[in-house]
């Protein structure tokens, strides 16, 4: 009879104390959630602005060939594009610029001076671009279709005479490169790239020849729609 009552009691006690150890138990177990990390995504059109150094030279075969060089700036406009939850980034990219890569080569004989420049004036390309993206920074390659009009002048002094012959033609062909990009804050991203162009041949006063350029540059781009 002892036995049976102290299992009673023992039972009433547990009850008793069961709902205080219920409520504590959600609060013991419970666990914080991990915080949502956003990645940056790509997608969207942009507009951005650049300016560089370029070099390169017109080779005209047995003529020779000019070093030139010098500065450039411009405009871009383009369209990138990535999945969610994918790293790779694909887009297209037209740019523009205006230039100065220029050689001046000057003479003195006596009283006769004579003046030779070949100078390009403008700089442009049509390229697509692939990249790989860690989060807000891309890291591509990229080509396609190149242009620059360049512009060769002569001229010849001496006392009571000077003549200036100019001509002036736009060679096409391709442009290859890489780069990387950064997205800073909101829509706004920075980036450096090189690109290389192999532009095509063209005749000057009958003689051809052929233009290459190198460029590095910097550049700053405007994303509409940006998340953030």
């Amino acid at each position: 009879m002892k036995n049976l009552l102290a299992a009673g009691v023992s039972a009433l006690a547990l009850l008793s104390v069961a709902p205080a150890l219920a409520a504590d138990l959600p609060a013991r177990m419970a666990t914080k959630a991990p915080a949502y990390v956003q990645v940056y995504n790509w997608t969207g059109f942009y507009v951005g602005i650049h300016g560089g150094y370029g070099w390169g030279d017109l080779d005209a075969g047995v003529l020779g060939s000019t070093d030139q060089s010098g500065f450039f700036g411009g405009a871009q406009i383009g369209y990138n594009w990535q999945a969610p939850g994918s790293n790779w980034v694909f887009g297209l990219e037209l740019d523009s610029a205006f230039a100065d890569i220029e050689e001046i080569t000057s003479v003195t004989i006596g009283a006769v001076t004579g003046t030779a420049s070949s100078s390009v004036a403008y700089i442009g390309s049509f390229r697509g671009r692939v990249g790989y993206a860690w989060d807000r920074t891309l890291l591509y390659v990229t080509g396609g279709l190149g242009w620059a009009n360049n512009e060769i002048t002569t001229s010849v002094t001496f006392p009571g005479f000077a003549a200036t012959v100019s001509e002036s033609n736009t060679h096409f062909g391709y442009v290859l490169g890489a780069g990387i990009e950064y997205a800073v804050s909101g829509p706004w991203s920075v980036k450096g790239e090189y690109l290389y162009y192999g532009l095509g041949n063209e005749s000057y006063s009958g003689i051809d020849a052929d233009l290459n350029i190198h460029t590095v540059k910097l550049g700053l781009n405007y994303r509409f729609g940006a998340p953030y």
